[in-house]
């Protein structure tokens, strides 16, 4: 039977995975580096060479990506927990839908994955000292969006009303 400590540490757990995934989405970096350790690594293997501390991956991010970016949404679902102490590890399904303009077009991709996630608990609550995320999909799919709608979709990704968190 699960304690009602361990239904705290879960809680708490699962405010982590989401900062991590707003501060992405709405490019609210402290929100997203407010997820991880400071020597916190990122790894994902068949795309990126080599484990990026968590910092480091704000500006891969950036600067791959933002030129022509338009918005970003994580969904985050089925997480599974294994607690023991103050060291956690986490298996989560996502789907990440991302668009960004190309020219006269847009495109969408739509990722999915897991993250497996070892936490440790600090005097700031849980934190992912090291992330692995593995990809299982990603399809990428050319549309038509009016220029009007374009920028009603940037504008809704960067929403100030995010900050704070």
């Amino acid at each position: 039977m699960t304690s009602p400590a361990e239904l705290l540490d879960r809680a708490a757990i699962v405010r982590t995975l989401r900062r991590y995934s707003q501060g992405i989405d709405q490019r609210q970096w402290p929100v997203y580096l407010s997820a991880f350790t400071p020597d916190a690594r990122v790894e994902i293997p068949g795309y990126l060479e080599e484990p990026l501390r968590a910092a480091d991956f704000v500006e891969f991010l950036s600067g791959t990506f933002d030129a022509n970016r338009l918005s970003g949404q994580h969904l985050l679902a089925n997480t599974l927990f294994t607690i023991e102490g103050d060291r956690a590890r986490t298996v989560t399904e996502f789907l990440a839908h991302t668009t960004e303009k190309d020219g006269d077009e847009v495109v969408v991709q739509r990722s999915a994955g897991l993250y497996v996630d070892d936490l440790i608990r600090t005097d700031d609550g849980w934190l992912i000292a090291h992330r692995v995320l593995v990809r299982k999909s990603d399809n990428r799919t050319r549309v038509r969006y009016d220029e009007r709608t374009a920028a009603l979709t940037r504008d809704a990704a960067r929403n100030p009303a995010v900050a704070g968190f």
